[in-house]
């Protein structure tokens, strides 16, 4: 994305079952070098509808949320070595040309 783009990013937020995951939400943090930013409310997508309807029906202004939805839980921060991130990625990407077929 930051190549298509030309933006640094600089954090993720992340949600749904497995961001329960502290292993890989701090494994995602590291490959990605990036800030893992993971709320106490995970099931956003469902709220998030909820509240979008809300919306629409005039039950709430799109400034008024609770913030409560917005509360971090955990931020996960990269701590990988940058040597052995290249070295992953380069793993990763030599099993997906194995995997792939033509």
């Amino acid at each position: 994305m930051e190549s298509v783009s030309g933006i640094k990013i600089k954090q993720l937020q992340v949600d749904g079952g497995t961001c329960q995951n502290d292993f890989l939400m701090q494994f995602q943090a590291d490959i990605l070098n990036t800030e893992i930013h993971r709320p106490k409310q995970i099931e956003s997508t469902a709220i998030g509808v909820a509240l979008l309807a809300g919306i629409g029906a005039g039950v709430w202004k799109s400034d008024q949320l609770p913030s409560a939805l917005l509360e971090k839980d955990v931020i996960f921060n990269p701590t990988m070595d940058t040597s052995i991130r290249n070295n992953n990625i380069i793993g990763w990407k030599k099993a997906i040309r194995q995997a792939q077929t033509n």
